[in-house]
């Protein structure tokens, strides 16, 4: 068992993680800035905003972690692409923040930094998997946040010894997740039009882009193993290795809908994309033995029946 402290423990990984780890016998703790809507009883919670260095230090010190998971952060694109000097503030200074503290109040604690597979250039994949030695390059405000967010860690690594490790997760998606993204969004669309409260027809942005999905199920238990099996030091991709295009998860949440539905494609949700992200996790699955189990198939349909119970 391992205390283990979790910043952003609010957000939709974090309260899946907190869940699954509790539920193994570790001892949970951590922060949040919005308000908790899952059941956190369970845990030791604080607000704090990563932005207040003093505060941080002092929930660290009380909490006395073995295991920080980083996950604290502006995670949407969009909203970075809108606001950079608060997802700088945040993704960036936040995880210096953090790093400073956990130097004078945790020195030997492990921290997993929780990076994005968007920080790749996505030239050096060329239709093909991405493993970690592709190269790095941003470009979006999100995945430069990210990427810097990153060498702030190296260099704590590097200068003090710190037992820091870096996870690039590629997309992933499952029951909670904010409709700032694509499936949770048509999945309550859907939902809201079978109940009438809005009608039939929902609307998309980008539908010809391929990603890795991972189920968000799956993607706690690598963080899970990644606390124990990881290397000082090293950088991981998480992936399912499932590509599927967006157009298609759109087309299987329409399938299961109990209405007819019809899809707008919306111009003005469209942007500037890679049509395909896919990467490789062969190096985390040799360092942890990890294997996803979840198809996304599975996922889609779990993630529709989340939001219909919501409504009900």
């Amino acid at each position: 068992m391992s205390r283990v402290f979790i910043t952003g423990i609010e957000g939709f990984v974090g309260s899946h993680l907190a869940q699954h780890l509790a539920d193994r016998s570790h001892e949970v703790s951590g922060i949040y800035f919005a308000e908790p809507v899952a059941d956190l009883s369970f845990a030791r919670t604080a607000r704090c905003d990563v932005r207040n260095a003093a505060q941080l230090k002092l929930e660290l010190a009380a909490a006395r972690p073995d295991v920080v998971l980083h996950l604290a952060a502006i995670s949407s694109v969009v909203i970075a692409e809108q606001y950079l000097a608060d997802a700088f503030d945040i993704n960036v200074r936040g995880s210096l923040n953090l790093l400073e503290a956990l130097r004078d109040s945790a020195p030997c604690a492990r921290l997993l930094l929780v990076s994005s597979c968007e920080v790749y250039d996505r030239v050096a994949g060329n239709g093909g998997r991405l493993d970690e030695r592709a190269a790095v390059r941003p470009l979006n405000h999100y995945s430069f946040t990210k990427l810097a967010m990153e060498q702030v860690g190296r260099y704590f690594f590097e200068r003090f010894d710190m037992d820091v490790v870096t996870l690039r997760p590629f997309s992933h998606t499952g029951p909670g997740q904010s409709t700032n993204f694509v499936f949770p969004s048509v999945a309550r669309q859907i939902a809201e039009a079978e109940v009438g409260r809005r009608k039939p027809e929902i609307v998309v942005g980008n539908t010809d882009v391929s990603r890795d999905y991972t189920d968000i199920r799956d993607i706690c238990v690598a963080y899970a193993l990644a606390l124990e099996k990881s290397a000082k030091g090293e950088t991981y991709n998480i992936t399912s290795e499932q590509v599927l295009k967006i157009g298609e998860g759109i087309r299987q949440l329409v399938a299961l809908s109990r209405v007819p539905i019809a899809v707008r494609v919306d111009a003005g949700r469209q942007r500037q994309e890679s049509i395909l992200l896919a990467g490789s996790s062969a190096r985390f699955r040799a360092a942890t033995g990890w294997q996803a189990k979840y198809d996304i198939s599975q996922t889609l349909r779990d993630l529709l029946e989340y939001e219909r119970r919501r409504l009900a």
